[in-house]
């Protein structure tokens, strides 16, 4: 048998045909459920937000389980989720004076009170503020009480709160100061730059004991010891693929308050790793998608971490980690169909309700409010 006759005998491989509206090939959300909530009252009794303000760039949960979340753009809103019975609606709390951005900034004390730190100011950053919102009614231009300009000229990257201690941690934008501030005397203190050379990731995390991590250069972590009131590197780096160390920060990190274990990732190459304050090391755990960066990521009810890897202007891959599986999972793009029909692109904030469900921050154009409610475990 010749060559030609060969091919032509030959059986060729055929194509399995596929059902593109079978659940379980879909590229969407196929665990669990996806809601959204308009950043408006109820969806539909108020203005939404506009467009091009809307990006949730911060989201923070407070007493009584209410949600608060502040967004980025032309200029930065402050808004509130009730998600208790008869209420699951958003208020719009106003609009925060001279800010466009606030990224990584927000918290809550334990009675309740959310403080914020603006990253951008109208003026491109100069003189970024510390904030408090008390639940007062809002709107108009004494809504928040401003606290302290932490440092002169620059804004604020991101906070961290120790309910514990009665202290926000917090950097500046531009030299990477590490300050204190103290909710009790109303004090700031700056404790030194994280990096010489200014190079820091715009994120900083908690462990079970008050202590605070965050990454300088070539993403080494560094921690501030609240009892020995120190400032020092660690030693060991967020992973990332060889040679790209020099690209890569901490993209986001939660902390895990059953183990004490950190959850992170990076921004090069979108690694997903557990750091272990204890012991002092770092662990990956793999890569969601193909892509970069890990945009936020939170530590659910269940023991199980959940965040939303890709980059920008792609669309976003909401992931699960179970640490007793050792599993991390790709659960698919977000997709809700609930009052109208929206698919999520880029998130940049996430945080854990009070009953376990996820709230992510779209942080678009045109942004909502994520709900994911991850499914019951089975016994």
């Amino acid at each position: 048998m010749n060559l030609v006759e060969a091919l032509r005998n030959r059986t060729w491989p055929t194509r399995p045909e596929i059902n593109a509206g079978n659940y379980h090939v879909s590229a969407f959300v196929r665990e669990g459920h996806v809601e959204t909530r308009a950043l408006q009252m109820h969806q539909n009794l108020s203005e939404p937000i506009p467009a091009g303000e809307c990006a949730i760039t911060s989201l923070c949960r407070a007493k009584g389980g209410l949600i608060y979340g502040a967004t980025s753009g032309r200029r930065a809103h402050l808004f509130r989720y009730n998600p208790g019975p008869g209420q699951d609606g958003v208020t719009e709390l106003g609009v925060l004076p001279g800010a466009r951005e606030v990224r990584r900034s927000l918290v809550a004390t334990n009675e309740g009170q959310v403080i914020g730190g603006i990253t951008v100011t109208d003026d491109c950053g100069q003189g970024g503020y510390l904030f408090a919102y008390s639940r007062r009614s809002q709107g108009g231009e004494g809504f928040v009480d401003p606290l302290a300009i932490p440092v002169e000229n620059e804004g604020i990257a991101a906070l961290a709160i120790d309910r514990t201690r009665q202290r926000v941690y917090g950097l500046s934008t531009v030299t990477g100061t590490f300050f204190v501030y103290d909710l009790a005397e109303g004090t700031v203190a700056l404790k030194g730059t994280v990096d010489d050379t200014h190079t820091f990731s715009h994120l900083l995390v908690l462990d079970k004991e008050g202590n605070v991590y965050g990454a300088k250069v070539l993403g080494e972590l560094f921690k501030y010891d609240a009892e020995q009131d120190t400032l020092s590197p660690l030693g060991v780096r967020i992973p990332s693929v060889a040679g790209r160390q020099f690209y890569n920060r901490l993209d986001s990190a939660a902390l895990d308050e059953q183990s004490g274990l950190i959850y992170g990732g990076g921004s090069a190459d979108g690694v997903v790793f557990v750091f272990d304050p204890t012991a002092v090391t770092v662990t990956a755990l793999g890569k969601v998608t193909a892509e970069p960066r890990v945009r936020c990521l939170t530590v659910g009810l269940d023991g199980r971490v959940y965040g939303v890897a890709g980059n920008e202007n792609g669309m976003g891959h909401l992931f699960r980690y179970d640490p007793e599986t050792r599993e991390l999972a790709d659960l698919g793009i977000p997709y809700s169909g609930t009052d109208r029909v929206w698919h999520g692109y880029e998130f940049d904030a996430a945080c854990t309700g009070e009953f376990g469900e996820i709230y992510l921050g779209e942080s678009d154009r045109v942004s909502h409010l994520f709900l994911y409610f991850p499914p019951v475990r089975r016994r």
